[in-house]
C-alpha cells in the first residue's frame, strides 16, 4: 500500500462509493476486504474502464471489522 486516501462525501448521501476518488488518483491496484465481490460493488465498472486492477478477499482471515465501525471510532478519537 503506498497511500491511504479519506473520501468525500456528502452528508446523507446514498453513494457511498469511491468512484470520485478512484477518478482522481488512478491507482494501479483497487483492493477490497472479504465482504466484497465484483457483481455488488459500483467501482466495478470504473475500475474496468480505467484499466485498474482490482483485489478481493484482502486481508488475512477475511473481513475482521466493518469500515463503517472503524470510522466510527476514528471519528471518537478526533
Amino acid at each position: 500500500m503506498d497511500r491511504v486516501v479519506i473520501t468525500t462525501h456528502e452528508e446523507n448521501t446514498n453513494d457511498i462509493s469511491v468512484c470520485h476518488e478512484l477518478k482522481l488518483i488512478r491507482p494501479d491496484i483497487f483492493a477490497n476486504g472479504g465482504d466484497r465481490k465484483h457483481d455488488n460493488i459500483p467501482e466495478y465498472r470504473l475500475c474496468k474502464r480505467l484499466g485498474i486492477e482490482m483485489v478481493f478477499n484482502v486481508g488475512e482471515g477475511g473481513k475482521i471489522r466493518s469500515s463503517f465501525e472503524l470510522v466510527k471510532k476514528a471519528k471518537e478519537l478526533v
